[in-house]
């Protein structure tokens, strides 16, 4: 069996992107083969960049059993019109009917984020997205809808989607900004910022900016820091999708932000297509989308920034990076303890204190989530998912699991609609 993962993210002109989102690349991809090679597939990688033809249909159908396209938009319509193999789109502007689909849950990380600031005490928000694409029109939609259901906690939520930050732009900039905010030179974004910031400032300084993504929270920063206004003791603000943007002196610490994993979103990619090439899984029609996780770190701080909320911070998401690569190997206490260089007596307290709960329990959470994730969207067996996502003892995992979720793995299954 032969599959192909074609990007196409970096054929949209656009220069200016950070590390960290050309990682995300890198990341899909590496799940995409890493899942490839386990199911003993054979699986060729093409980076369409600016101004590439891509591979023809005819050659593609030719040559391999599937495809995934990564991110599929309306700019290459052979792919969803020509391509006769089974096809899986990851992240793409479209969600099409003639081919499955993995997508990042926008709507959740939103909420995750406007329910970390409610929890923390914040009450005035506001949401900025310079940007006009499909994922960033889900998570203004999930803003305007949750805040709204959340009228008794929050006092008042203000939004500038694409068109209010057009609004707030010369006539000249906002025809820039048709082309969405990675088209902008950084002049251009800093009058932008300027331009909304005065608008927002007209009613009164928010508690805290929401920022869609990354890039934008990271250039807000930057602006407020050349004005003097100091997060997160002036205002807060956060991102969504993790790119690790570095600020000083705190590093990729600082800014709160949701985690998207982009490996995980390749790796179910490749499952989905492999059951589809192999009968055990519809051809079109599904999506599946990937669990964001919340990273609360400094940025969004409510009160005065202290030395011990700032090493609180830089501890939370050292561990966190660790979990993400060794949340399923044995002994993972110890391991973590010495990779962080404390007692793993002091290192387990530590992490009580941080996290406010034990290791022992979050580790088995976390991994109890991965399976009932894999159990809900995938076909692989349930002794394949147990040990992936760190056990060894069938039996231990599913009393844990009915503890967790009140019924065995294979139950779980059934009731998702998945059959075992």
């Amino acid at each position: 069996m032969r599959i192909a993962y074609i990007d196409f993210s970096r054929s949209n002109g656009h220069a200016s992107v950070s590390h960290r989102e050309i990682n995300t690349v890198y990341a899909a991809m590496h799940g995409v083969n890493a899942r490839a090679k386990l199911l003993s597939c054979m699986c060729d990688s093409y980076f369409v960049a600016v101004g590439m033809k891509p591979p023809s249909a005819a050659d593609l159908n030719r040559r391999y059993d599937g495809i995934i396209l990564s991110p599929l938009d309306k700019k290459y319509p052979w792919a969803r019109d020509a391509l006769s193999v089974p096809c899986v789109s990851i992240m793409g502007d479209i969600v099409t009917p003639g081919m499955n689909t993995i997508q990042l849950d926008n709507a959740a990380a939103v909420r995750m984020l406007i329910d970390h600031l409610v929890g923390s005490g914040f009450r005035r928000i506001v949401y900025i997205d310079p940007f006009n694409a499909y994922w960033s029109r889900e998570r203004d939609a999930a803003f305007r809808s949750y805040a709204a259901m959340k009228t008794s906690a929050v006092i008042e939520s203000r939004y500038y989607d694409h068109g209010r930050c057009a609004e707030a732009f010369s006539a000249a900039q906002a025809n820039l900004l048709r082309h969405g905010w990675n088209a902008l030179p950084s002049p251009a974004r800093r009058k932008l910022l300027a331009s909304v910031f005065a608008r927002v400032m007209e009613q009164g300084q928010p508690e805290v900016f929401l920022c869609v993504n990354d890039s934008v929270a990271g250039a807000l920063i930057h602006f407020l820091k050349e004005r003097g206004i100091t997060v997160p003791d002036d205002v807060a603000v956060t991102g969504i999708d993790d790119f690790g943007l570095e600020f000083e002196p705190y590093g990729v610490s600082f800014l709160t932000t949701i985690r998207q994993d982009f490996s995980q979103a390749g790796e179910i990619a490749a499952q989905m297509l492999i059951e589809m090439i192999t009968g055990l899984r519809p051809k079109r029609g599904q999506v599946i989308r990937i669990v964001p996780r919340l990273m609360t770190r400094l940025s969004a701080v409510h009160g005065p920034l202290t030395p011990a909320a700032a090493g609180d911070a830089l501890f939370r998401n050292r561990v966190l990076d660790l979990l993400d690569d060794k949340y399923a190997e044995a002994d993972l206490l110890p391991v973590l303890a010495r990779i962080t260089g404390f007692h793993p007596a002091y290192f387990s307290a530590k992490f009580k204190n941080v996290f406010g709960i034990t290791f022992k329990r979050y580790v088995s959470d976390q991994r109890l989530q991965k399976a009932a994730f894999f159990l809900e969207n995938t076909r692989r067996p349930v002794l394949d998912i147990l040990f992936d996502v760190g056990y060894r003892d069938h039996g231990s995992f599913n009393k844990l699991f009915r503890i967790k979720y009140g019924c065995s793995p294979t139950m779980y299954r059934m009731r998702s609609g998945k059959k075992s």
